[in-house]
């Protein structure tokens, strides 16, 4: 990976001294996938799938009393 970074890092003058190395991959440069959104009709009609299903479930809960 040509945009990888590597890094060092020391600090001897505190009571123990440390020495950090490491590496920065930036991950989603090379794995992210754009995605396109969803159309607002399905998103809707699933809002309303999901409204009604928890509107049974409430009814189921207090509708018998």
């Amino acid at each position: 990976m040509p945009d990888a970074q590597w890094f060092w890092e020391e600090n001897l003058g505190a009571k123990k001294p440390v020495i950090k190395i490491g590496a920065e991959i930036p991950f989603t440069r090379y794995f992210y996938q754009d995605k396109k959104p969803q159309p607002s009709e399905e998103l809707a009609a699933k809002f309303m799938e999901l409204e009604m299903s928890v509107s049974e479930g409430i009814e189921k809960l207090f509708g018998d009393k």
